[in-house]
Parts: C-alpha cells; structure tokens; sequence
C-alpha cells in the first residue's frame, strides 16, 4: 500500500474513534443518557397501567354482562300514563 492510503485509513479511524469518544462525553455532560433512562422507565411503567387497566375493565364488563339482564321491549308492556 502507498503512503498517502494508509495515512487516510489511519485518519478515517482516527476521527470516527474521536467522534465516539466525543459523543459519550457530550451525552454524559448533558444528561442525555440518563434522561433516556427515565423515559424508558417511564413507558414500561405506563406499558404496565395499561395492561392493568384493561384486565379491570375485562373484569368489570363481564360482570356488568352476567348481572344485566336484557328484557324484551314490546308494545303491550308498555303502556300510557292514563290507562293505568
């Protein structure tokens, strides 16, 4: 290999190591790491009321369904005011 593609080479690796290294140190500096954290603690917590509310509302619905019972409307149940 000649000189001048070794020296790219070296300096492509060079500058994406120093990227890296820069980028953890901008993330640590600015909280950005720990805030991801808390987002991310913050969905699975909001993952987890979800799921316990809709076992609730499952519940409640079947209970409202076994508790209602659906009557029949016809028109000789119901009658007027003045013919009773």
């Amino acid at each position: 290999m000649t000189d001048p593609v070794i020296y790219s080479l070296v300096a492509i690796v060079l500058v994406v190591l120093l990227f890296l290294i820069l980028r953890e140190v901008i993330c640590w500096y600015w909280k950005i790491n720990s805030a991801l954290a808390e987002l991310r603690a913050i969905h699975l917590t909001q993952r987890e009321l979800l799921t316990a509310t809709r076992a609730v509302n499952d519940r409640l619905l079947e209970g409202m369904n076994t508790a209602v019972q659906v009557v029949p409307v016809t028109t000789t149940s119901i009658r007027r005011e003045d013919e009773r």
